[in-house]
C-alpha cells in the first residue's frame, strides 16, 4: 500500500528534488567549526541548508539542496563544497559513507606501511577500531595494553627512570611507548596513548582527562596532550579517535 501512494504521488504532483552531501571532519569542535565557518555558512545560497551532526570526537556537515533539477543542486552543492574545503580542508578525513578508520587503512596500504598499537588508557579500544575493518591485517601487526607501569616496563621496555622521573602519563613515556612497540613488533609505524581516562586517579598537575598520545616512525616522533572530560567512557573514545588522527595526519606527510 505504501508504495502504491508513493507512485500516484509522484505520478501526479511535481515534487522539489532532494541531493545530500556529507563532509565529515575530525579534530575540532561543533562551536569551534561554526565560528570557522560562519560567513560561509552565513552566505549560503536559499537552496542549500547545512546541518551540524557530532559525535564523539568527530563532527559531520550535512549539505541538503532543494529544486526541480537533481543535477543543478549537486553542481550548487559542489560550488559551496569548493568554498568550505580551503577553510577546513585540514579537519576533513571524508566525505558521505566514509569512516576514519577505513580511511586511516587505505591510507597504510597506499604508502606500504604497516601498525602496531602501545595502549593504557583506551584499553584496546583503538586496535578495535582498526579491526573493525575488514582487511585490516594487511598493514595491523597487533598491539600491547600496558596498563600498568609493571607491564610498560617488562612488555614493552620502558625506561623506570622515565616513569620515576615523569610519570606514566607523560610526553617522555608515551613517546617512548610508541617508539619501543614499532621496534618491538618491527613496524613502519607505531603509536601509544597513555593518559587518567577517570573516574578516578587524578591529580592537581593531571587531572582526571589529561592523556598524551603520540606517532612514532623511523624519522620521527610526536606527541599531543589532550584535556579531556570527567566522564571515563567519553575520553577512552575521545583518546583513541585523536589517536587516528594523529595516525591520519603523518600519513599523509608521506
Amino acid at each position: 500500500f505504501e508504495d502504491e501512494c508513493k507512485k500516484v504521488i509522484f505520478e501526479n504532483f511535481d515534487l522539489p528534488k532532494i541531493f545530500h552531501r556529507i563532509i565529515k571532519t575530525v579534530g575540532i569542535g561543533e562551536s569551534w567549526l561554526s565560528d570557522l565557518i560562519q560567513n560561509w555558512e552565513n552566505n549560503l545560497p536559499e537552496n542549500i541548508k547545512l546541518a551540524y551532526l557530532p559525535s564523539i570526537g568527530r563532527v559531520k556537515l550535512r549539505l541538503t539542496g532543494f529544486g526541480d533539477d537533481i543535477k543543478s543542486i549537486e553542481k550548487d552543492i559542489k560550488k559551496e563544497e569548493e568554498k568550505i574545503i580551503p577553510i577546513i580542508g585540514k579537519y576533513v578525513f571524508g566525505y558521505d559513507s566514509d569512516e576514519l578508520e577505513k580511511i586511516i587503512g587505505d591510507l597504510l596500504k597506499s604508502k606500504n606501511k604497516n601498525l602496531s598499537v602501545a595502549e593504557s588508557c583506551t584499553g584496546g579500544y583503538v586496535s578495535n577500531l582498526i579491526t573493525s575493518i575488514p582487511g585490516s591485517s594487511e598493514y595491523f601487526k597487533g598491539s600491547l595494553i600496558a596498563y600498568s607501569n609493571n607491564i610498560k616496563i617488562e612488555e614493552l621496555g620502558i625506561s623506570s627512570d622515565t616513569i620515576n622521573n615523569f610519570g606514566a602519563v607523560s610526553k617522555e613515556t608515551v613517546e617512548e611507548m610508541a617508539k619501543n612497540i614499532r621496534v618491538k613488533f618491527k613496524t613502519s609505524i607505531g603509536i601509544a596513548s597513555s593518559g587518567i581516562a577517570g573516574p578516578g586517579g587524578g591529580t592537581k598537575d593531571k587531572p582526571i582527562g589529561t592523556v598524551w598520545i603520540a606517532y612514532s616512525d623511523k624519522k620521527i616522533t610526536v606527541s599531543k596532550k589532550l584535556n579531556l572530560t570527567e566522564r571515563r567512557d567519553i575520553n577512552i573514545v575521545l583518546s583513541s579517535i585523536n589517536l587516528l588522527n594523529l595516525l591520519r595526519i603523518n600519513l599523509k606527510k608521506y
